[in-house]
């Protein structure tokens, strides 16, 4: 078996390598795929596994692998005419919920103002700040907009609901009627 790992993927090499030491499996990696270069064509065209967070247009489509993996939550930077159709394409998932949480952190840090409500906290300076607070602001209510609507928007949408928000999808093909989201909308 031969596999790629390509760009980013290359960088793991030694992290991977021992996880398949019961594989017949030669691996080679590119630093980056040029659209031009027949060196890569060349590699390519022996590959039954790429392991590539993107694959761009190529001037003529790779021979055969089986397996394109993925090692991100998205394909949008797979260039599917650059692969044969037999080939399975594959990404990763089980991350959308820690990307949820922090999306619904950073939403909470920005509507609280929290890096000054912190510098506020010592004290020395406490009762004039709490003398002079001002009300800060809330998520509950608000109305969070999601453009797709995923695993990782499906989480977050849980999240949003969870703490009051009302939740706006914009998906070309999430289906109506999903209990996460007020309104699902086409782009």
């Amino acid at each position: 078996m031969n596999i790629i790992l390509v760009g980013e993927a290359a960088n793991h090499l030694t992290r991977l390598r021992p996880q398949l030491h019961d594989l017949a499996a030669e691996i080679r990696t590119v630093p980056a795929i040029a659209p031009g270069d027949p060196g890569f064509k060349a590699i390519a065209d022996e590959a039954d596994v790429v392991v590539a967070l993107r694959i761009p247009a190529l001037p003529v489509s790779l021979a055969h692998p089986r397996l394109v993996q993925v090692p991100g939550a998205g394909l949008d930077g797979i260039n599917f005419g650059s692969l044969p159709p037999e080939a399975a394409v594959c990404n990763v998932f089980e991350h959308e919920g820690p990307i949820a949480e922090f999306v619904l952190m950073a939403m909470l840090h920005w509507s609280i103002g929290f890096d000054q409500m912190r510098a506020g906290f010592s004290p020395a300076t406490w009762p004039s700040v709490y003398r002079a607070r001002v009300p800060h602001r809330e998520i509950a209510s608000q109305t969070l907009v999601l453009l797709g609507f995923g695993r990782i928007g499906r989480a977050i949408a849980q999240r949003a609901k969870a703490v009051g928000m009302r939740v706006i999808a914009v998906d070309p093909v999430a289906g109506e009627g999903d209990s996460l989201a007020d309104a699902v909308l086409p782009p």
